[in-house]
């Protein structure tokens, strides 16, 4: 999940807020992946 997030980023150019959210959601889906 981690890796299509950050491929998406750069397709969304004015998404700033959308990198920073999926930022912010990398550690909780892998704390969810280390469960």
């Amino acid at each position: 999940a981690a890796v299509i997030a950050v491929a998406a980023t750069p397709l969304l150019p004015p998404g700033v807020p959308v990198m920073l959210a999926a930022v912010a959601a990398l550690p909780a889906l892998l704390r969810r992946e280390a469960r």
